[in-house]
């Protein structure tokens, strides 16, 4: 599978950040995705954690490596791993210091502040943009948000499963994929 994670970015849902985490979590443990999560908030394989994603043959008997259900109060970016490079969207500079210093400590951990404020210079043309407005290298599309579910080094989820989840979390959830090496 190499590594990886698949998001699912929630649209339209009615409840606040914190609702939706706890939603999100009783609705995964309840159809036995995931275990109870640790003390850091990262949860692992429930007993049906294969019945949520795609199989091929050769997979473990594991659906996913561990996973995350992130809720605000703050915005951040998705994806939030290991992002190779950005750039400017309007003269293509690279960018990547400027975006990494917006969104990220001297150490490389994730800040705790709103993004929606953050903006990002770009050196060569001066124009400024929100962390989710650059060109990814490896990424088609940041998403500013307060709330998502994550699953590391995890298949694509079945559409089925996928349609009862958005059915009881009362949103559509878009899908994507983010690799890395």
């Amino acid at each position: 599978m190499g590594t990886n994670s698949v998001y699912l970015m929630p649209f339209g849902s009615q409840l606040t950040a914190a609702e939706y985490a706890g939603r999100a979590k009783a609705v995964l443990m309840e159809t036995g995705i995931i275990s109870e999560p640790d003390e850091d908030g990262i949860f692992y394989n429930g007993k049906r954690s294969t019945e949520a994603f795609q199989r091929e043959p050769g997979d473990d008997e594991y659906g996913f490596e561990l996973g995350q259900i992130f809720s605000g109060p703050h915005f951040t970016v998705a994806p939030d791993e290991y992002v190779d490079a950005v750039f400017c969207p309007r003269c293509e500079a690279n960018i990547t210091e400027q975006w990494a210093s917006a969104i990220q400590d001297e150490e490389g951990n994730r800040n705790e502040k709103d993004l929606r404020e953050e903006r990002v210079m770009c050196p060569k043309c001066g124009c400024g943009f929100r962390p989710d407005e650059v060109k990814g290298e490896t990424v088609d599309k940041f998403y500013l948000t307060d709330r998502f579910v994550c699953f590391w080094n995890a298949r694509w989820p079945k559409r089925e499963w996928l349609a009862d989840f958005d059915r009881r979390m009362e949103c559509v959830h878009e899908v994507f994929e983010y690799g890395w090496t």
